[in-house]
């Protein structure tokens, strides 16, 4: 009885370990996940400053020429700006979908029978 009893102990203690490191794996994939958030919040940020620079360059600026480079600035920026708004919108769509709870039974979001 006492190696049955060992070896019970011994399942016991194996399946608490990787009950432990799944929850760890998925702790480092939420906050590598919030990271990339953060960066790319962090550049949507940048850009609108540099988009407001660019504007008040605008304004003050005599040189023609000047303000034709100011002006492709403004417009790349604009449109990278517009790009990663899409990006964070996307993002934060998914976040959302992520907290919603699900029916209890019901197979997790992007395995195979999961309905949209």
């Amino acid at each position: 009885m006492p190696p049955l009893g060992a070896l019970a102990l011994l399942w016991l203690l194996a399946a608490l370990t990787w009950y432990a490191a799944h929850q760890g794996h998925a702790v480092n994939a939420a906050a590598a996940a919030t990271q990339d958030r953060v960066v790319l919040l962090s550049e949507i940020r940048s850009l609108s400053r540099s988009l407001q620079r660019d504007a008040l360059n605008l304004i003050t600026e005599d040189d023609a020429s000047e303000r034709t480079t100011i002006l492709h600035k403004f417009t790349a920026r604009s449109h990278a700006m517009r790009a990663d708004l899409r990006a964070g919108e996307r993002v934060a769509r998914e976040a959302l979908h992520a907290l919603r709870p699900r029916a209890r039974g019901a197979p997790a979001r992007g395995t195979p029978g999961a309905v949209r």
